[in-house]
C-alpha cells in the first residue's frame, strides 16, 4: 500500500486594515491550514505594495494594486498549502501641513516667504482670505498692504500627487502694524544774510500719511507759525526739526535737527 500525504485545511490570509493608506506597515497573519510548515506571506507582482521583515506589509503607493497571499509549507504529512488571494484598496495619504513662520512683527509694505512644515511631496502654496491687509505674489511672497490687528488671514495649500491628497490648511491670523519713515526738511536755507521778519515754508522730505510740521529750537534766531511757516527774527543759528503725525498706516515721525548760520539785517 502506498501512503501520500494528505491536503492541509483551508488557508486564509488575514489583512486586518483595508483599505490601507500609503507609507503604513501592518501585521498579517494566518489561519487554517495543517501541520508544522513554515508560514510565507507574497504580494506576487502587485504593484502598491511589498512585503518586508517576513510578515509585514507595507503600502508603497497610494494608487495600483495589492494582493496578497500565504503559504503554508509542506512537512511529513501535509503538501504545501497556499491561500486564495486577498486584494487590499490601497488609498492616498492624508498630509499635514501649517505655515512655521507666521509673522510676530509684521509692518506695512513689509513681506515675509511662507515656510511649510509638510508631510506629502506636492507643490505648497498659500492665498490671502484679506487682501486689503495682505497680498501674495505670483512668486508666493506675501506682502502686508494695510495695518490691522489680526488681519492677515492666510491659508496654505498642497497638491494632490499619486501618494498623497491634496490638502489645505487655514493659518492663524496675524497683526500688521504702521511702518516707521523719515523726514527731513528739503529746503533748510543755506548760510546767509535775510531780511528780519523773512522767511520760508518748509516743504520736507517724507512719504508718510501724517501731517508734517516743523519746530524751532532756537526761538531768539527764527520762530514757526503754523506747521511750516518759519520766520527769521534775528542773527544766529537757526535750528529745526521736522516731525509728522501717526498716519493710518505710518508711526509719528521726528527728524534730526537742521541749522543754518543767518545774518539778519
Amino acid at each position: 500500500m502506498t501512503l501520500a500525504k494528505a491536503n492541509q485545511a483551508t488557508l486564509t490570509v488575514i489583512v486586518a486594515t483595508n483599505p490601507a493608506t500609503y507609507n503604513t506597515t501592518q501585521t498579517l497573519t494566518s489561519s487554517g491550514g495543517n501541520g508544522t510548515g513554515a508560514i510565507t506571506y507574497s504580494v506576487g507582482s502587485s504593484s502598491a505594495c511589498s512585503i518586508v521583515s517576513g510578515n509585514q506589509l507595507k503600502i508603497t503607493s497610494g494608487t495600483g494594486t495589492c494582493s496578497v497571499t500565504d503559504t503554508k509549507a509542506a512537512d511529513t504529512n501535509y503538501n504545501q498549502a497556499t491561500s486564495s488571494p486577498v486584494s487590499v484598496t490601497v488609498q492616498k495619504a492624508t498630509p499635514t501641513l501649517s505655515v512655521t513662520n507666521i509673522p510676530v512683527n509684521a509692518v506695512y509694505l513689509g513681506s515675509f516667504s511662507p515656510i511649510y512644515a509638510y508631510t506629502g511631496n506636492g507643490k505648497t502654496s498659500v492665498t490671502s482670505g484679506s487682501t486689503s491687509y495682505c497680498t501674495v505674489t505670483s512668486s508666493g511672497v506675501v506682502s502686508f498692504v494695510g495695518v490691522g490687528t489680526n488681519v492677515c488671514a492666510l491659508t496654505a495649500h498642497a497638491t494632490a500627487t499619486n501618494n498623497y491628497l491634496g490638502v489645505d490648511s487655514v493659518a492663524p491670523t496675524f497683526s500688521i502694524g504702521k511702518a516707521t519713515t523719515t523726514i527731513t526738511i528739503k529746503n533748510m536755507p543755506p548760510p546767509g544774510t535775510y531780511k528780519k521778519n523773512s522767511g520760508f515754508t518748509a516743504t520736507y522730505v517724507y512719504s508718510g500719511d501724517g501731517t508734517p510740521s516743523v519746530t524751532s529750537s532756537t526761538l531768539s534766531v527764527c520762530t514757526v507759525t503754523g506747521n511750516s511757516s518759519v520766520m527769521f527774527i534775528s542773527s544766529g543759528t537757526c535750528t529745526l526739526t521736522a516731525h509728522a503725525t501717526a498716519g493710518t498706516k505710518y508711526n509719528a515721525a521726528t527728524g534730526s535737527p537742521q541749522s543754518s548760520k543767518i545774518m539778519v539785517k
